[in-house]
């Protein structure tokens, strides 16, 4: 079925008008472009595992005071 069948499906119904049905559908668009490996859930423990190591990341910032993470800095130069 194509986008215009479903949205005269939404308009028969009443369930809404056809430019808002196009939109809506627009916004999921980049779903159709990702690869099927993304769409694993070894690949969702992965981002999980990456999302816990930058939270982890960002706890130790927060209790750096300004001067310690700018001696750090010139310490890598």
């Amino acid at each position: 079925m194509k986008l215009t069948q479903h949205a005269s499906v939404f308009n028969h119904k009443g369930l809404g008008s056809s430019s808002f049905t196009r939109t809506q559908v627009k916004k999921f668009d980049y779903l159709l472009g990702l690869s099927m490996w993304m769409l694993t859930e070894e690949r969702k423990n992965e981002l999980l595992k990456q999302k816990n190591v930058k939270l982890t990341e960002l706890e130790t910032l927060k209790r750096k005071s300004p001067s310690d993470i700018w001696r750090e800095d010139l310490d890598v130069l």
